[in-house]
């Protein structure tokens, strides 16, 4: 039916031009959902970031360019690597400030989570010693769901972006924000639109096999470049009218000639899966950056500035399309600076708490870890003290993860406050653990000299209640040796019985004559410790033990005897790791007493010490100091019997006098003094994914050797110094190869500088006490 207007009322017209004039208000009048933002203006511009691992740094570099273009950035989504940029634009965070921040970090430290300490120091012993590590739990075999738990990274992602905590609606931002992960159990695309930015960053950059699944809400979530890894049709379902992507990936291969290994291949299959979901995507976006990024690789996060200038340089050649778009943008709506870009309204400090809830783990756990997070509640904070605070709490137990975020409270009707949750994730314990390693050592001088071992063991857990352990221990090749402890501990007491059998030869060379001289040692026996735990970095023990000991270099006189002792020991450790530490105090202490009196036949009393600091210097070396301590006090006191040859204290320490692998028979003896500093300085990183450190180092030794034999000794205390230059890798926190030059002369005697080529393989490690003599 067609209407006449003309025929209508006066005030029929009035009614019908007020209703008409509300409808156009409630068109057009800014819709405001719950804590939401005003809606955009036409047309809305997203910003797509794809995953690339490293590769994806280059997005800060092209984002920069696209601000300055004058393109309002509506909206920002990611993928992985995406995610992260994405989420810390979408945190307020220029391009400047990302490039800024993701230059300087180090990614080795980020990527290497510091794990808990063991529970004690007898786990913790035994875990240094060995290279290789293979759980066992009810299904088999069991060596983990990925490399990394991304602990340091997931507080790195808390610590930058808290400040969103209170909008947990990521469509509140003022630039909404997507990330994208994979639920591995079925395969389905998980999209994070609320709850913790830092959880959705973390959980979209679980690349498999390298870190850890996710687990969020019931869910397993690997990294989801696997679903979509360029999410231009999440954009265009969030009203986005024109997408921006950005594709930051690796050089494909040319030919079957850049495909020769089996990791090669494996890649390139990935690789082809992720284009297949990334191809309607890149169709559908209305203009496509990619970056060249042929020279780097996945792992080359150390080249950070480099890979965001190559994402500037893109946004350079990019620029006239991004211009012409920018054209087209104006004529609809205003563009802007890049200071007026929306999201710069989100960044804010740190928010305050004023209250703190702890959930997961045992109340002993709650309670330690509201102790550590205590300092922050009620006070303003930084974000590098919530970053340390997690860190804190991350090694205060044995735990996969800890997390932190803010919750609102009502205080009223009227005002609200908001409360700290950490949130502890316990360890999943394997049952028992399988241990292998190996160990060699060289020297090539006036005489060459190796020594190799093989070592296996079996860690049993648990069998007489949480915390004890059986562990059993076989080594061969140089060195046969077999042994069996029992760990029980009794709340911060412990009992440590144990058995073994050793056998192997001590090699002396004379430094004036080309003749070495092997005195054997062999020993079997059992003996007993009990002890007290000093938290998880020490203990303290006392112990006995009977044992029956062949030793001496007279092969024609031979004779076993028995060998009773009370023993002694003390160990501290807070070193971050055993080999090439970075940071930490060491100090061991070893005391024993044979004598007749204990149903033995030896008698002769001896204590050992070392100690050992290692001190940062910036972020990439370290300077470490070492101090070591022996005597059997023959010559120094009155009646005191001189220690056997087998149990001499030698100037062959750790990080000590490098070179003294067939010991010189003037540097070992009853009384050793020495010390030694060494500075390291890491070169590069072999991966900054899985780890590892090239150093080059500089050691210098100085010690003192007294002989009962030569009572001249104890007067002169002739010097000897060792000089050593060298290269060493860290392969694992408890595994290296040390390559070095070294000389070792006499201070008295400039003469006698004796040059030597080392090798050492190893864990380096001086912690275990069932080893010692």
């Amino acid at each position: 039916m067609k209407m006449n207007w003309m025929h209508l009322p006066l005030w029929r017209l009035a009614r019908l031009g007020f209703v008409s004039l509300l409808i156009c208000f409630a068109v057009t009048w800014p819709a405001v959902a719950d804590g939401s933002e005003v809606q955009t203006p036409r047309p809305k511009i997203a910003v797509v970031l794809s995953g690339g691992s490293a590769f994806g740094i280059a997005h800060a570099g092209v984002l920069e360019k696209i601000e300055e273009a004058g393109i309002p950035i509506d909206m920002i989504l990611g993928t992985s690597m995406g995610s992260i940029v994405g989420g810390l634009y979408a945190a307020g965070y220029s391009p400047q400030d990302m490039q800024e921040l993701i230059s300087d970090i180090d990614w080795n430290s980020l990527f290497m989570d510091s794990k808990a300490l063991p529970q004690n120091m007898f786990q913790r012993a035994v875990e240094s010693m060995y290279a290789l590590r293979i759980g066992f739990d009810s299904k088999g075999p069991n060596i983990g769901a990925g490399l990394l738990e991304g602990q340091n990274i997931l507080a790195f992602f808390t610590a930058r972006t808290i400040h969103m905590a209170t909008r947990p609606n990521f469509d509140a931002f003022p630039v909404p924000y997507r990330a994208i992960a994979a639920n591995i159990l079925n395969g389905d695309t998980v999209v994070f639109d609320q709850g913790s930015l830092a959880e959705a960053m973390r959980s979209s950059m679980s690349i498999p096999v390298v870190f850890m699944p996710y687990e969020h809400n019931g869910q397993l979530l690997v990294d989801g470049g696997i679903v979509d890894n360029l999410p231009v049709n999440i954009a265009k379902e969030m009203g986005a009218d024109i997408v921006i992507a950005v594709v930051s990936r690796g050089k494909a291969p040319d030919s079957i000639d850049d495909l020769n290994t089996s990791v090669e291949i494996a890649s390139q299959t990935g690789n082809l899966f992720i284009m297949q979901n990334m191809r309607p995507n890149l169709e559908a976006a209305d203009l496509v950056i990619t970056p060249n990024l042929e020279e780097f690789t996945t792992a080359s996060f150390a080249r950070a500035k480099e890979i965001i200038a190559r994402g500037e340089e893109a946004g350079d050649i990019a620029m006239p399309q991004l211009r012409e778009l920018a054209t087209k943008i104006g004529e609809q709506r205003a563009l802007v600076s890049p200071s007026e870009q929306a999201n710069r309204k989100a960044f804010a400090p740190p928010p305050m708490f004023s209250s703190l809830r702890v959930e997961g783990g045992s109340e002993s756990d709650r309670d330690k870890i509201a102790g550590i997070f205590a300092p922050l509640i009620g006070k303003a904070y930084s974000r590098e003290a919530l970053e340390n605070a997690l860190h804190a709490a991350f090694i205060a137990g044995d735990y996969s993860l800890v997390k932190f975020d803010l919750e609102s409270l009502k205080d009223g009707e009227q005002s609200e406050s908001l409360r700290g949750v950490v949130s502890i994730v316990p360890q999943k314990p394997t049952q028992d653990e399988l241990f292998a390693s190996l160990g060699f050592e060289s020297a090539i001088s006036n005489d060459i000299s190796s020594n190799l071992v093989a070592s296996l063991a079996f860690l049993a857990k648990e069998l007489t209640g949480p915390g004890s352990a059986l562990f059993s221990s076989v080594s061969f090749v140089n060195k046969t040796s077999a042994s069996l402890e029992y760990f029980q501990p009794f709340g911060s007491f412990f009992i440590l019985p144990w058995a073994r059998f050793r056998f192997e030869y001590d090699m002396f060379v004379s430094e004036s004559l080309p003749v070495a001289i092997a005195s054997k040692f062999r020993t079997y026996g059992a003996g007993a410790w009990g002890g007290l735990a000093l938290g998880n970095v020490g203990d303290i023990m006392a112990g006995y033990s009977f044992e029956n000991v062949l030793t001496g270099d007279d092969w024609t006189n031979l004779a076993a005897q028995n060998a009773g002792a009370l023993r002694a020991a003390l160990r501290l450790d807070t070193r971050d790791r055993t080999v090439f530490p970075r940071n930490g105090l060491s100090l061991n202490a070893f005391g024993r007493w044979f004598s007749p009196n204990f149903g033995g036949q030896f008698s002769f009393s001896q204590i050992e010490i070392n100690a050992s600091a290692a001190i940062p210097v910036g972020q990439t070396d370290a300077l470490h100091l070492s101090l070591f301590g022996g005597t059997d006090f023959a010559g120094l006191v009155d009646k005191a019997q001189p220690a056997k040859i087998s149990y001499y204290s030698t100037l062959n320490q750790p990080l000590m006098f490098y070179g003294l692998i067939y010991t010189q028979d003037d540097c070992s003896g009853n009384t050793v003094l020495a010390g030694s500093l060494e500075f390291r300085h890491r070169i590069r990183v072999i991966n900054e994914l899985t780890g590892g450190d090239i150093y080059i180092f500089a050691n210098g030794s100085a010690g003192a050797v007294a002989q009962y034999d030569d009572p001249s000794t104890y007067a002169m205390w002739p010097l000897k110094w060792s000089a050593t230059l060298g290269a060493s890798v860290s392969i694992a926190p408890h595994f290296g190869i040390f390559l070095g030059a070294s000389v070792l002369g006499n201070i008295d005697d400039t003469a006698a500088i004796v040059p030597a080529f080392v090798i050492q393989v190893g864990s380096f490690n001086d912690l275990s006490i069932i080893d010692k003599r």
